[in-house]
């Protein structure tokens, strides 16, 4: 993932030189003035997994209780191999490793149900991110076609939110599935969203809307850190549309850097000439929250492995 990185920063720098600055990465004045800012989006860092650890708990405590402690390993070992697939599908993989063999349908419904709180959030803050941020940036679009973007979009968070808050009835439709024996498989498992009550699925929802806020607030941190000083009200709508969209799109890791890049330079270009900047704060958002935890992760994972061997 270092040499994707590294490739994709060599990509960009070609096609912006003329607007890279290169004392942005070389300014070691800059940690003296602007280290606090930087410094509290570190510290951010362990509070956004130990908020996606309490909500995956929440929805896997029907199927399995585990503790925090070990939620959270099994949370970063994920990263590793979320890494490497597209919209970090591989996290599922990922934290069955840590956890009983027995639970496999638990961890992956229970990562399903927390991606699905999760883009609820995506989308709500996301929707409105994009229909102010299309009135700045493309103001010749009919505002009838913005609307009708924002009320099909907050149409459809309400719809997967009462979907959400509706589980027992999906075990009801797996009733009128093909094959028998799948059919009969599925609704054992599925059979346990029964057992999810509105409340804990309302806590899961607290923690997913936390953790975006927390996400959101280390973003600003670095567009500050990197002196990119957008007005408060267009930094959220920035940020809530940028997550949407790279997010929404299912690309490679590769080409998904490409893209957070690119819509980074289209929405912060506005308030800087200073391409490096942009690219600086977006990028080091990736590193700071998956690069980096990744790795605990990666030697979670191996020192599961050398212990399992070991005994």
């Amino acid at each position: 993932m270092v040499p994707a990185l590294a490739w994709v920063l060599y990509r960009h720098s070609v096609r912006h030189a003329d607007a890279i600055d290169w004392q942005v990465l070389t300014d070691t004045g800059r940690l003296w003035s602007h280290g606090g800012w930087l410094s509290a989006a570190v510290l951010l860092i362990p509070v956004n997994w130990a908020l996606e650890t309490m909500k995956w708990q929440f929805y896997l405590r029907i199927y399995t209780r585990i503790s925090f402690f070990r939620a959270y390993a099994a949370v970063l070992s994920g990263l590793v191999f979320s890494l490497f697939t597209p919209n970090r599908v591989g996290e599922y993989a990922g934290r069955m490793l840590l956890l009983p063999p027995g639970v496999i349908w638990g961890v992956t419904i229970s990562s399903l149900l927390g991606s699905w709180s999760q883009w609820i959030i995506l989308l709500a803050a996301g929707i409105p991110g994009v229909y102010v941020l299309s009135g700045v940036f493309l103001p010749d679009t009919p505002l009838m076609v913005r609307q009708g973007f924002l009320v099909l979009g907050m149409g459809l968070s309400l719809l997967l939110m009462i979907g959400l808050f509706q589980l027992r009835l999906v075990s009801v439709v797996v009733r009128w599935l093909p094959g028998k024996r799948l059919r009969l498989r599925l609704w054992r498992q599925l059979a346990m969203l029964r057992k999810y009550k509105r409340r804990d699925i309302a806590m899961a929802m607290m923690l997913a809307a936390a953790r975006y806020a927390v996400y959101s607030v280390q973003y600003y941190l670095l567009l500050r850190f990197f002196d990119i000083h957008p007005p408060a009200g267009m930094a959220i709508y920035g940020i809530a549309a940028i997550f949407l969209a790279q997010t929404s799109l299912p690309l490679p890791p590769l080409a998904g850097l490409m893209v957070r890049g690119e819509l980074a330079l289209s929405v912060w270009g506005y308030y800087t000439t200073d391409t490096l900047a942009i690219l600086a704060s977006a990028y080091g958002l990736f590193i700071l929250n998956l690069s980096f935890p990744s790795l605990v992760g990666a030697i979670l994972v191996i020192y599961h492995n050398f212990i399992k061997k070991n005994r």
